[in-house]
């Protein structure tokens, strides 16, 4: 560098002279520096923009995060928050066969309990058979009170054996319709872990495409850490000159 800017020194007199004296003058102070061509060659570099880093997609953090929540705050390098939306994913889901579970076990208890209480034959009754055993005494009441203010015999069940249920007594009654309220309940609390989990993903969509945008602004500060020269020399041109730049990139 030293000797460059000995040899503008000696350049700018060389301006001076006239006609082809300007020529001879350059010829001989290249003489004096024969390796400026090759300085020239190996420091000059053509000015680009730094390069960011790479950049990720937020469409497919976003879908990331509607198939499993959590995966896209992953893809886009947000490991904590990642890690809490997927933890609240298992819950939402163990919570949702947790009630499922227990829904289908009361079920079938308040089943044999009418069975073993109201003499029911359990075998394909649908969920309307058997709430018209929590408010009706037996078959024969039922249809009697239908008879009396529908005037509608079908809506009353058949007078056979397969249909007929008469409780023993009101508690065991009121216990099968406790029985059944938890089942109904258990299994409306099931349908609320759906909802949750529904939610849980639109969440972590919209968190995941923040994670992304700042993990792509992040990006577009990163360049590599070292100092860059260049150097351009125009020796034999009608505007003679010679510019050194001196350029520091930062992350």
């Amino acid at each position: 560098m030293l000797a460059i800017i000995l040899w503008w020194g000696t350049l700018a007199n060389a301006t001076h002279e006239k006609g082809s004296s300007i020529e001879t003058s350059l010829r001989r102070q290249l003489a004096v520096l024969p390796d400026l061509a090759g300085v020239d060659e190996d420091l000059t570099w053509d000015w680009e923009e730094p390069k960011a880093g790479k950049q990720k997609s937020a469409p497919l953090a976003m879908a990331l995060s509607l198939a499993v929540p959590g995966a896209g705050e992953l893809y886009a390098g947000a490991k904590a928050r990642g890690f809490i939306f997927l933890s609240m994913e298992g819950g939402i889901w163990g919570g949702y066969y947790g009630f499922k579970s227990y829904g289908r076990w009361r079920e079938n208890d308040y089943k044999n309990f009418a069975a073993v209480h109201a003499g029911v034959n359990t075998q394909a009754k649908d969920d309307t058979f058997y709430e018209k055993m929590t408010y009706y005494e037996s078959r024969d009441y039922y249809n009697q009170i239908t008879r009396l203010y529908d005037r509608n015999e079908e809506n009353t069940y058949p007078e056979d054996d397969f249909w007929n249920w008469e409780w023993n007594n009101d508690e065991s009654r009121e216990r099968f319709r406790q029985l059944r309220n938890d089942s109904k309940s258990a299994n409306r609390r099931a349908i609320f872990m759906l909802g949750a989990a529904v939610v849980n993903r639109i969440v972590s969509a919209i968190d995941a495409y923040i994670a992304i945008r700042s993990f792509n602004q992040a990006q577009e500060f990163a360049t590599v850490k070292n100092w860059r020269l260049r150097c351009n020399a125009d020796l034999l041109g009608k505007n003679k000159s010679v510019k050194l730049t001196l350029r520091k990139n930062f992350y």
